[in-house]
């Protein structure tokens, strides 16, 4: 995958670099210190959303 440069100086042709080796050289260097948080359970921001889910049961108690 390659990217030309648009900035080239004048009467220079643009150079081309591979991106991916780039990109990620940028975010290792961007998350490198961070701490890695696993979540489980449902989303609070997706609640209420039917995600093809079947709803629980509901209990009747009819004592």
């Amino acid at each position: 995958m390659y990217q030309p440069i648009a900035a080239a100086p004048p009467g220079q042709e643009a150079v081309e670099v591979d991106v991916l080796p780039v990109a990620t050289a940028m975010i290792d260097r961007l998350v490198r210190h961070a701490e890695v948080i696993s979540l489980r359970g449902d989303s609070f921001r997706m609640r209420g959303r039917d995600l093809g889910r079947v709803p629980p049961a509901e209990t009747s108690s009819n004592d």
